[in-house]
């Protein structure tokens, strides 16, 4: 099972996006694949994307990458993490490389895959 959650998982508090991952394991199970959009908590909870400012919307959760979204809820691992600012354009580029630097390799927007793995979980 291919679980899509683009444009989801900012806006769930941190309860509600490990309620989200619980959810999608037992559902669907082992070896259940997620790919999701997720920004780093200094973004997601900064107040000042563009997306919140025009629309009012509040980002709610943040993860730093793949592998602290995975440790969100027991039963995940992280696959892969795709970057996502540094295709879109040359000051895009700038601002993650100048981004990473101050957070010491943390991409300010990323595609991550996960994938539930075998155990229990809880």
């Amino acid at each position: 099972m291919l679980v899509l959650a683009e444009g989801v998982l900012m806006y769930l508090d941190p309860e509600g996006l490990r309620s989200f991952l619980d959810s999608s394991r037992s559902a669907f199970g082992a070896g259940t694949e997620l790919a999701a959009d997720c920004f780093h908590p200094r973004v997601a909870l900064g107040g000042r994307h563009p997306i919140t400012r025009a629309t009012g919307a509040r980002f709610r959760s943040g993860a730093r990458d793949g592998r602290a979204l995975a440790r969100t809820a027991p039963g995940w691992e992280a696959v892969a993490e795709h970057p996502v600012m540094e295709r879109i354009g040359t000051a895009h580029r700038l601002a993650a490389g100048l981004f990473r630097a101050v957070t010491l390799g943390a991409r300010p927007y990323a595609v991550v895959h996960l994938r539930a793995d075998g155990g229990r979980g809880r």
